[in-house]
């Protein structure tokens, strides 16, 4: 197929501010045309444009910041806010205080834009693990993911079920498999395949992890992982490809969403059960109707829209965030001791044997009333925003949180640097994708401690103590692939077909 009839994924290094600008005016035709008050509307088009802004200065999803501020901005009410224009609804329906969430959110990106803006005077010449991943040691790394991150928690299960949680937490291989080797795939072969065996594995195996856990994270994490390395590595998809891969989104979206939705009410009797879970994808559409049937009639849910939206309702934090906020400027902040938790959480267990149980999220959700009182176990996520403004009003959303988004960014830039130096800063990008919009305050520090800690871990592992993985598996002589650069498009004799 000519090159030009290809499709590829879109991994943007800036984005254009015309284009913002268009698509801003219209929404802010559209929602003023609802009935909404121009100030709200002028206030959803800031928040646009520093976005924009942020996103473009940091050099787009080249650096792992640009993605953590686009994906914040868009699943925490960006998108929520585009659903409830197009389906004529008022931004302040359904929430007690929609302008001062949505002003919470503006300024709080200007402070985040301002910690990364901060955080490009402190990059390294050269990142820690840049150069350390070739397209030589690529296939051992791949395949030493692979092995590890299905052997090691099984393993540590049998042997030692104390150390199990502690390499649930840590251990990062099976995604990384999925996103090295996808780019180094696309790379070798000039955009024309990303897959290979151990990715196949990693992915198949991943996914029906994920179908039996009933966890969305756990089920569409693997093929986030392909989009994302896919985009950075510019494959190149057929009109044919495209079309196939456009039914399995809706699947995903429309059966797979309502079914871990439903699954998850009884995930401890049923989890890990194939024929449970076959059961319940029998009857697909009929599930789907109950799930929204049921969300319906949760007269105490918290909800944005009007009725429900099924994917949508949980790719915004508004409802949740504004109660919390509401009742903020209600009772006043509570203070930063849910901070100084994060980071005291960080030191190990041996070192300190009562560092703070991290639940903020849990108690947040109590004194909103969103939870029963003997409910100490269910996680509800808010935003870095929710959370910082909780803490301590507008001086957490303009100093704390930008303080400690300011330490991961310069954290990232000295050890990953862009996704172009290590392909390993891919997996921020796409864990920015899925939980920094609710990750809270917790996850930038999480990613400062234990997700730097995994990632270097990993990479050393992977790299300089795990080749022979590679060798016993392929055999002598066939653990590496030919040298080239990644920027390289594949030699002519390694022509392949595209297979997506």
């Amino acid at each position: 197929m000519a090159a030009g009839t290809a499709l590829v994924i879109p991994f943007p290094k800036e984005i254009p501010y015309q284009g913002t600008m268009l698509v801003g005016a219209l929404l802010v035709a559209a929602l003023i045309a609802e009935g909404n008050s121009p100030v709200l509307c002028l206030t959803v088009l800031g928040w646009m444009l520093v976005t924009n802004f942020g996103f473009n200065i940091v050099g787009g999803f080249r650096n792992p910041a640009g993605a953590y501020i686009l994906f914040v901005t868009l699943f925490t009410g960006l998108l929520g806010v585009f659903v409830k224009a197009l389906t004529n609804e008022p931004l302040v329906a359904n929430v007690p205080n929609a302008d001062q969430t949505l002003l919470v959110y503006m300024l709080g990106t200007c402070a985040t834009t301002f910690a990364a803006l901060l955080s490009l005077r402190f990059r390294p010449k050269k990142p820690f693990l840049a150069g350390r991943l070739t397209q030589g040691n690529t296939n051992n790394v791949v395949i030493g993911c692979l092995v590890v991150g299905i052997g090691l928690p099984y393993a540590l299960y049998l042997l030692a079920p104390g150390l199990a949680s502690i390499a649930r937490q840590l251990n990062i291989t099976l995604p990384l498999a999925i996103l090295i080797g996808v780019f180094q795939r696309v790379k070798a072969t000039g955009g024309r395949s990303s897959f290979s065996w151990p990715v196949l594995i990693a992915w198949a195996f991943s996914t029906w992890v994920g179908l039996l856990s009933y966890s969305k994270e756990a089920m569409f994490a693997p093929s986030l992982a392909w989009v994302v390395a896919s985009a950075a590595a510019r494959l190149r998809l057929s009109i044919l490809q495209v079309i196939t891969l456009v039914p399995l989104g809706a699947f995903a979206v429309l059966i797979l969403v309502p079914y871990s939705q439903y699954g998850r009410n009884f995930r401890d009797e049923t989890a890990a059960n194939p024929q449970v879970a076959y059961n319940l994808l029998r009857h697909p559409l009929a599930l789907r109707d109950k799930v929204n049937r049921d969300a319906a009639e949760r007269i105490d849910l918290y909800h944005w829209y009007n009725q429900p939206r099924g994917i949508f309702d949980r790719l915004t934090l508004v409802p949740i965030d504004s109660a919390l906020i509401a009742l903020t400027d209600l009772q006043g902040p509570i203070g930063l001791q849910n901070t100084f938790n994060y980071f005291e959480n960080i030191i190990p267990h041996f070192i300190l044997p009562d560092k703070p149980e991290i639940r903020a999220g849990n108690d947040y959700a109590h004194e909103i009333g969103m939870l029963a009182p003997s409910d100490h176990t269910t996680g509800i996520s808010f935003s870095p925003f929710g959370d910082a403004y909780h803490q301590a009003g507008w001086l957490g959303i303009l100093l704390v949180m930008p303080a400690i988004q300011f330490l991961m960014f310069v954290a990232m830039n000295y050890v990953l640097g862009s996704t172009e130096e290590a392909p390993w800063a891919l997996f921020f990008v796409m864990a920015f994708a899925h939980i920094a919009a609710e990750g809270m305050l917790s996850f930038p520090v999480y990613i400062i401690s234990f997700g730097m800690e995994a990632v270097v871990a990993t990479a050393f592992a992977m790299i300089y103590l795990t080749p022979m993985i590679g060798s016993l598996l392929l055999g002598p002589g066939r653990n590496a692939i030919p040298e080239r650069s990644f920027a390289q498009p594949a030699r002519t004799r390694f022509a392949a077909e595209a297979r997506g």
